[in-house]
């Protein structure tokens, strides 16, 4: 996986990481991260909102932790279904985990020496801002 990421890093391509706890160990979102093989990272948890086949399925077989009807508790803040191998508070703590990559000094130096323009500083204040709001989000939920 991490060669894959390398050789589009070397083509002058941002790969982006999406994370899904089961796919990606969080140990690889970091070394993917830090390396600059990776420019940015989302991980969030998994949300069956009313409509989607994911949300029938999870009707059907029981997977619900809440009132499938209340739709006050899909705000992403806890998981709605339930995990077999995992308590919610374990699920959300990794999540909270994998956004703090980006607050290690190894991502911030390799991303403050790629900036080059007055964009870049931008678009880096305004992803600073919407870490922080996770990280906080995920501390505030746990």
């Amino acid at each position: 996986m991490a060669e894959r990421e390398k050789m589009c890093r070397t083509r002058r391509m941002k790969p982006r990481l999406s994370h899904w706890l089961e796919i990606l160990k969080r140990e690889d979102c970091g070394m993917l991260m830090g390396k600059g093989w990776a420019v940015t990272l989302q991980s969030t948890i998994v949300m069956p909102y009313p409509g989607t086949r994911l949300y029938e399925e999870a009707l059907e077989n029981g997977w619900f932790r809440v009132d499938p009807k209340d739709y006050d508790r899909f705000d992403m803040t806890k998981p709605v279904l339930r995990t077999p191998d995992m308590k919610p508070e374990e699920v959300m703590r990794i999540c909270d985990e994998i956004y703090r990559v980006f607050l290690s000094p190894k991502y911030m130096f390799r991303h403050l020496i790629r900036i080059r323009s007055w964009r870049d500083v931008k678009y880096s204040v305004r992803g600073a801002v919407k870490v922080l709001g996770h990280v906080k989000d995920f501390a505030r939920s746990n």
